[in-house]
């Protein structure tokens, strides 16, 4: 019995060891309690261990899985119900949060549908450094992070140059699984995005770039503000790169005071979505590297503009806007002049008399080439020399052949040519007897030939040219080229010096300000265009000696036509991208203050040449001879005039010519031509040329100018082409694309 008890004690206080054994394990596997403070939220400091620590790293690490679980869900919620038969953006969310500071804190979420075609790898997102502001980084897009369906993706890397800068989200190496959706999210921040005027705040923001290669079909942006700061003025432009409409019909809404929202469907490719929020002007502090938009700016944001914007726009800053650029351009060209006027100028003239014969040591094309100062049609001191040849009786032109004009040797010796006229015979005959001018024409068989033809011409007035250079150049003129690179350089480094003063509080985007330099150096330049255009437009001392009232003619007509081209690039610009006031003020005054810079670099580079003193000589005798040949009989000496004969005509016609006179050399012989015709006197003489023109050598018409018409021609034959081109403007900031890789 005693036994008995023993055993049932003993199975009690072991069932009940068993059970404490129980109890204290599972007190000991229970979750520890966290306190919470009721005030401050967070866990009593008892409880901040590292077993708390890690155990809070857990939750964050859940709580954002399901945060992109959940924008994974939306964007697959969004995916067209058919599969694409195009790589295709199915959803392209963008979420946009404004700072205080100004900067951007952007999430965009896309949706690609890959095929292996242009999605093969993954996709990339572009940005535009073009339109950076000036006190941004040259780069102001920093990533924060990149997920590829919903798990954090570091596969991704980026490129970029001086105008772009790209993201890809996908790796180099690994191609990705084709017919299959992928949503990728980039997360960025952009600095100083936001710009400031004096009474608002501008998001101005291409929030759906323009540039992807692929169609959306779902997009849907969200912007949220500050607390306490209203939107205003909402506006959107969307459609093809540059729109200035909502062509897409996106529409908006504002769920809060503080926050808008944007949706649109079915985007094609190539299309985007620009969208301009306007805040109080206090979201942003002002700062010295923040600085407030000027009054010319506050066109870009929308603000309107009356008659008064002209005068407020001067008034309130005239020495950078007017005083500063006007001064500046007038004293680089009074430096112009200033060396000019230590350099250029010329020797004391020779005295001008008439001479009655050709001047001694210069042949028919040299007294073309010192009458215009070294700048002389080099076609036509080519065929003035051919023309010297013919009447000195070594070759004989035939104007009447068939398929065009041949030169053919005479077989008297070339004792009496001058070097330059022996260098082009050379270059168009070589050692042959014969040369045939062909007519240009359309026939393509003739085409390779005219074309060997052209380079014959071409390079037999290059050489006359360079001959003329070496023989005459050298010892007559001074030709100053490095004061005339001097006078270009010093005329395009002020106008983009004074483009940038009167742009430089206008906040113009990077693309804008290239597209402006390039205006200004265009309006540089142009003078020299227009004024070269026409021959009698190169100016220089001597064929402008005595002719003030020619320049002035030429500078009105060439000033009125560059107005007119300039007013219509700045209004077609301005009609697509500025308010017309703003362009005008912005483009066409540092333009119109360009091309009186480069008007005057034209006119100083053409007078900075100046002649030797063997150059005033040679240049004083050619006009005497030029005042022979073009004065009327009644105003010459009679006394000193010789005797006119078939020879001192033959003899003296090249000369006219060179100098553009023939038919005053004509008419001056006008009756003794006739009498010559009639008994036979001037046949040998006039040998040298059997023209086309039924004519007869007493009539006032230019014998040779069938002649110099087909060889100027020949110099400037080229074959039919076909081309074409075209282009297109853009405007907002942010902007970019993207595509597949």
């Amino acid at each position: 019995m005693a036994l008995m008890r023993n055993m049932i004690l003993r199975s009690i206080t072991c069932s009940l060891g068993l059970v404490l054994a129980f109890f204290m394990t599972g007190v000991s596997a229970q979750t520890s309690i966290i306190e919470i403070d009721a005030e401050s939220g967070l866990p009593s400091a008892s409880d901040i261990d590292s077993e708390l620590a890690a155990r809070l790293t857990v939750e964050v690490n859940t709580e954002l899985e399901a945060t992109s679980i959940s924008a994974l869900e939306e964007a697959r919620l969004r995916r067209p119900s058919r599969t694409p038969s195009r790589e295709t953006l199915g959803f392209y969310g963008v979420q946009i949060d404004v700072q205080r500071d100004g900067s951007l804190e952007v999430t965009e979420t896309i949706d690609a549908y890959a095929l292996g075609r242009q999605i093969k790898r993954g996709i990339y997102r572009e940005f535009s450094l073009l339109n950076v502001e000036r006190y941004q980084p040259s780069n102001p897009y920093d990533v924060i992070s990149v997920k590829r369906d919903g798990l954090p993706f570091r596969n991704w890397f980026t490129e970029g140059g001086s105008s772009f800068y790209q993201i890809y989200m996908g790796s180099k190496s690994q191609r990705l699984t084709t017919g299959r959706w992928y949503t990728y999210e980039l997360k960025y921040r952009v600095s100083k995005a936001i710009l400031q005027y004096e009474d608002h705040d501008l998001l101005y923001w291409n929030v759906i770039p323009f540039h992807w290669a692929f169609p959306i079909r779902s997009a849907e942006i969200e912007v949220h503000f500050p607390e306490g700061f209203v939107t205003r003025d909402i506006e959107i432009k969307s459609g093809r790169f540059g729109a200035d409409h909502n062509f897409v019909n996106a529409a908006w809404q504002r769920p809060e005071d503080n926050m808008v929202r944007v949706t649109a469907n079915d985007l094609l490719a190539k299309h985007g979505i620009t969208l301009m929020v306007k805040t109080r002007s206090d979201l942003v502090p002002v700062a010295e590297k923040y600085p407030t938009a000027d009054l010319a700016n506050s066109l870009i944001s929308g603000t309107a503009i009356n008659d008064q914007g002209f005068i407020t726009w001067v008034t309130t800053k005239p020495g950078s806007h007017v005083v500063g650029p006007i001064g500046i351009a007038s004293l680089a060209i009074g430096l112009m002049i200033m060396v000019w006027r230590r350099v250029g100028i010329d020797p004391p003239p020779k005295t001008v008399v008439p001479l009655y014969d050709a001047p001694r040591g210069l042949s028919a094309a040299g007294v073309r080439y010192v009458y215009q100062f070294g700048f002389a049609d080099p076609t036509h001191l080519m065929v003035t020399a051919i023309v010297s040849a013919a009447t000195k009786g070594v070759i004989n032109i035939d104007d009447k052949h068939i398929k065009g004009t041949l030169l053919k040797r005479t077989g008297l010796p070339d004792d009496e040519l001058s070097a330059g006229e022996r260098v082009v015979l050379e270059k168009l005959m070589g050692s042959s007897d014969e040369c045939l001018l062909l007519k240009t024409t359309t026939d393509p068989d003739d085409e390779r030939v005219l074309e060997a033809q052209q380079g014959m011409l071409t390079l037999a007035q290059d050489a006359l040219t360079a001959h003329l250079d070496k023989e005459l150049g050298a010892d007559l003129f001074e030709w100053r080229l490095g004061h005339k690179i001097f006078f270009w350089l010093l005329a395009l480094v002020t106008a983009l010096f004074v483009m940038d003063l009167v742009q430089s509080d206008s906040f113009l985007k990077r693309n804008e300000q290239l597209m402006s330099a390039g205006f200004v150096c265009f309006s540089v330049f142009l003078p020299g265009l227009l004024m070269g255009m026409r021959e009698k437009w190169m100016i220089n001392k001597a064929s402008f000696s005595g002719r003030p009232s020619g320049l002035v003619t030429d500078f009105v007509l060439c000033s009125f036509l560059a107005c007119a081209l300039q007013f219509y690039v700045v209004a077609a610009y301005a009609e697509e991208t500025w308010p017309l006031w703003q362009a005008l003020v912005l483009l066409l005054f540092p333009g119109a203050i360009a091309y009186g810079l480069g008007f005057s670099a034209f006119l100083m580079s053409k007078i900075i040449d100046s002649p030797t003193v063997q150059g005033t000589r040679a240049i004083a005798q050619v006009k005497g001879l030029r005042m022979y040949i073009a004065a009327a009989e009644e105003k010459l000496n009679q006394r000193l005039t010789p005797t006119k004969t078939p020879e001192q005509f033959a003899r003296l016609y090249p000369y006219a010519y060179a100098l553009k006179l023939e038919a005053e050399w004509i008419d001056q012989f006008a009756d003794e031509l006739a009498r010559w015709m009639r008994d036979g006197t001037i046949g040998e003489q006039m040998s040298w040329y059997d023209y086309r023109s039924s004519s007869r050598w007493g009539g006032r018409s230019t014998w040779t100018s069938s002649f110099s018409d087909s060889v100027t021609s020949g110099v400037g034959y080229s074959p039919p082409s076909a081309s074409g081109g075209g282009g297109f403007g853009g405007g907002g900031g942010g902007g970019g694309g993207g595509g597949g890789f």
